[in-house]
């Protein structure tokens, strides 16, 4: 039995080679973005885990000036190194200059967090040596052998490049503690850092909680290894979901085509599924040979599938393997592969399975009896509606047609909405991006240019800044550090603002802008830790400054999950504000176009030491980024699309020969059979734009705030009114394609072979 059903399978799927390559390629799609989705989430934190073994990595790093080695001997740690002193280094360089990180340590490496030389040796013990961390390395274009020179200048304390190391942890740089205490005063130091390692791993967060809540953050702050994989896995957090989504939509329209191809297959094949069991068939057998068929299509194609999305995995996890100097992990895993083939095999066998089993069950002369079918004769409404407002006869034909079969259009309308609904979230994408780039201080940047002007004089950085004032609208400074909660374990970015920052004011969505000393404007993830709302008191310990600010509203803050709070710094006693961080300069220009003129006259006239960042720089990267993802799995969600109306219309046509032989009897000519067929398939579209439209912006606004929970739900944008009118138009172009194999099939039908037995 089991060998007859596979020979009758196959020969089947010979009789229909068209149909069979089409579903083959939509399934392989299908299997190709499942496979691409789980292998990414799989692999964002591989390149960690390399490291974290190859370098063993520290459960906890506490940093600060406090007593760092009673830490050492706390309850649960299990072994402890250093503590080592960290020093801020300021490296000249063109166009701009640029900071790093020391670590004083020993001519040996440090047992944990052991850095992983990627290039070169390690440290002699010579003075004047580094190891560089490799993001540096590769972001600054540096090479084993090269000397850079620290600010302020002094030939003697040059450091020579003779290693380069990537470790687990947010790695700093290496140097001696010799090299480390020669290094020129003016340099910013940060204290000391001590490695642990825990008894019980998954315990590190409670161990920083407890560690925060027992030190204020101007003593000493601590975080674990789950920080250190989350900036890893940032990398293609968002493309994760961005490709799980989308294959969760396109196994659904596959199931769709499915449902409609086998039902196709069961309306031609009632006779010989009577004959089947007048053989002897039960309905179980009936339902293996439509399962089997669509198994040894979906088998070959979810294989094919498979293996072009694991091909395809080290494109997305290339760029974070290279930074962490770990081999690209490959796609090819069980998880993969198991996600990949039974994924796909499990949907064909759902929607194959149950009207399969319908059809099994009708009797053998029910079956059997010629003319038998499930297609409406009676004119849809949609048909009536065409009627009524005096549509041309083919039109009137295409929509009666659209609707011959309802569970069939009501499909191909369900798979067709998912494609449109992809559709919808790319535009939102794009509008979302494009309004963040018009409007900075959604990105909490009311600002064209940020300005670093450390190794320049309060004086001349005025002077330079004044000689751009054409140009420049504003300007205001800002100083941060890391601040507390008294009796919290929750750490707060703080920001004191002066100058001129009323002039561009920050995206306030709840309350108001700070007015002067006393308020402060707070992100959503500060509010959500503490339990605040807009109105309340907010007590915050600042390098040793007791602050005492009320809440006057919420901005849209992406970065630091939310938990900063913005303040006018005169709140501040001038003593502590002399701790806090840094003076940065924000530059508010007359034209958003002017900003990289700008940029290049403050570099070129300070001769390098003023670091200027243009702000939009950073969101149009990240969504160059994000775009072939995006793009990427629309295409496949449209093919999927076209292929699903191309069936549902390959089967009307099918099903109605003897309809279409008799039209063109009565004069009808091959363009008003292209304009019935395209007319059906445009009305079909039409209605899951709409739907698409209804169902896309909620589960957008849906995906954004799950990948950004900070700001997502302030930032996310709708597309704009003329973009949604044009999917209308777009449908008949799409429907178009669609319709034209259907059609040149109906024309080509010979009303002498089709009526032959009338």
């Amino acid at each position: 039995m089991a060998r007859l059903l596979v020979r009758t399978a196959l020969a089947n799927l010979r009789s229909r080679p068209l149909q069979t390559v089409l579903v083959g390629l939509i399934l392989a799609a299908a299997s190709a973005t499942l496979a691409l989705a789980v292998s990414l989430r799989a692999g964002a934190a591989d390149p960690y885990e390399k490291i974290a073994r190859a370098t063993n990595a520290a459960d906890v790093h506490v940093v600060g000036r406090g007593d760092l080695a009673a830490l050492a001997h706390a309850p649960g740690v299990k072994a402890a190194e250093g503590p080592f002193r960290l020093l801020g280094v300021r490296i000249r360089s063109r166009p701009t200059n640029y900071d790093i990180v020391v670590e004083g340590v020993g001519a040996r490496p440090p047992r944990i967090d052991r850095p992983k030389l990627t290039d070169g040796r390690w440290l002699s013990g010579a003075p004047g040596e580094l190891v560089l961390d490799r993001p540096t390395a590769r972001r600054r274009g540096i090479h084993v052998g090269q000397r850079l020179a620290v600010l302020p200048r002094d030939p003697r304390t040059a450091l020579t490049v003779v290693g380069i190391a990537v470790s687990a942890g947010r790695g700093p740089s290496w140097v001696s503690a010799g090299t480390l205490a020669a290094l020129p005063p003016g340099n910013d130091p940060m204290g000391r850092v001590l490695e642990l390692q825990l008894t019980d791993r998954g315990a590190s967060r409670a161990f920083v909680d407890d560690v925060r809540r027992r030190y204020a953050p101007e003593q000493l702050n601590a975080y674990d290894w789950r920080d250190d994989r989350q900036e890893v896995t940032d990398r293609t957090s968002t493309s994760s979901v961005v490709l799980g989504s989308a294959s969760l939509a396109a196994l659904l329209a596959v199931g769709f085509i499915i449902a409609n191809a086998i039902g196709g297959r069961i309306l031609a094949s009632r006779r010989d599924i009577g004959l089947l069991k007048a053989a002897g068939f039960t309905p179980g057998g009936v339902t293996a040979l439509f399962v089997v068929e669509n198994l040894v299509v979906a088998g070959a194609a979810s294989l094919v599938g498979t293996a072009v999305g694991i091909a395809l995995s080290p494109l997305l996890l290339e760029p974070t393997a290279s930074l962490m100097g770990t081999a690209t992990p490959s796609g090819l895993r069980a998880v993969t592969v198991a996600a990949g083939v039974l994924g796909v095999v499990a949907v064909v066998c759902l929607f194959t399975a149950l009207p399969a089993w319908r059809a099994g069950r009708l009797g053998v002369l029910e079956a059997i009896a010629l003319g038998r079918t499930s297609v409406s004769t009676k004119p849809s409404r949609a048909a009536r509606v065409a009627v009524a407002l005096r549509l041309p006869p083919a039109v009137v034909l295409g929509v009666k047609d659209a609707f011959a079969n309802r569970s069939r259009a009501a499909m191909t309308i369900a798979s067709l909405a998912l494609t449109m609904g992809t559709v919808i979230m790319a535009l939102g994408t794009e509008a979302t991006y494009r309004r963040v780039i018009q409007d900075s201080s959604l990105r909490a940047k009311p600002y064209e240019l940020m300005v670093d002007a450390n190794d320049v004089s309060p004086a001349h950085t005025r002077s330079l800044l004044g000689a751009q004032s054409a140009k420049v609208a504003g300007t205001a400074t800002v100083v941060g550090t890391t601040a507390s909660v008294p009796g919290s374990p929750v750490d707060v970015w703080a920001r004191a603002l002066g100058g001129d920052y009323q002039r561009r004011p920050y995206a306030v969505r709840d309350g108001r802008m700070i007015a002067g000393p006393g308020e402060a404007i707070v992100g959503r993830g500060l509010l959500d830790a503490l339990g605040l709302h807009v109105g309340d008191r907010l007590p915050l310990e600042a390098d040793g400054a007791r602050l005492d600010l009320r809440i006057v509203g919420r901005y849209v803050e992406p970065d630091n999950d939310g938990r900063t709070a913005i303040f006018d710094r005169r709140s501040v006693p001038p003593a502590a504000l002399a701790r806090f961080g840094p003076v940065q300069y924000e530059l508010q220009l007359h034209r958003r176009s002017d900003a990289h003129a700008v940029q290049a006259a403050l570099v070129r006239s300070s001769g390098g030491q003023m670091d200027v960042e243009v702000t939009e720089d950073g969101v149009r990267q990240e969504r160059s980024d994000l775009r072939p993802v995006v793009y990427g799995t629309d295409a496949v969600l449209l093919a999927i699309g076209l292929v699903n109306l191309l069936t549902t219309l390959l089967l009307g046509i099918r099903e109605r020969v003897r309809d279409f032989a008799i039209f063109k009897v009565v004069g009808l000519t091959p363009r008003q059979v292209l304009a019935a067929v395209t007319s059906g398939g445009t009305l079909l579209a039409s209605i899951a734009v709409v739907a698409g439209i209804a169902t896309g912006l909620p589960i957008f606004h849906a995906l954004v705030t799950v990948t950004n929970p900070s700001d997502g739900p302030d930032l996310v944008t709708a597309p704009t009114w003329w973009w949604v009118v044009l999917m209308f138009p777009a449908t008949l172009v799409f429907t178009t394609l669609a319709s034209v194999l259907p059609a040149r099939r109906a024309a080509a039908i010979r009303p002498a072979e089709a009526l032959r037995y009338e």
